[in-house]
């Protein structure tokens, strides 16, 4: 069975790759991370000290390239920025309890 057209857009993608659905998250995970940090009143590094998360990975996240980003360093920014995880990858209505 071939899989639909749009499979390519679905589906996560290797290291170090993007498609749409990724570039997608990516860009609306990095506005919601820069929203949350600048509510709080920090700098890029300020959350990086906090969060022991290097200050060029999330400026790379906020300029939207945060499709690859790891789950444990999305769970220390979360934390440092007393926020949950789910609701910087997802928006507030999509975080899982």
């Amino acid at each position: 069975m071939k899989p639909p057209d749009d499979y390519a857009a679905l589906v996560p993608t290797r290291k170090g790759r993007t498609n749409d659905f990724t570039s997608d998250l990516g860009v609306a995970f990095g506005k919601r991370l820069k929203d949350a940090r600048e509510a709080k009143g920090l700098t890029q590094q300020e959350l990086a000290d906090k969060s022991e998360v290097n200050r060029v990975t999330i400026a790379n996240w906020e300029a939207g390239e945060g499709g690859g980003a790891r789950a444990d360093q999305v769970k220390a920014v979360a934390s440092a920025l007393e926020i949950h995880p789910g609701a910087l990858l997802f928006g507030p209505e999509r975080k899982r309890p």
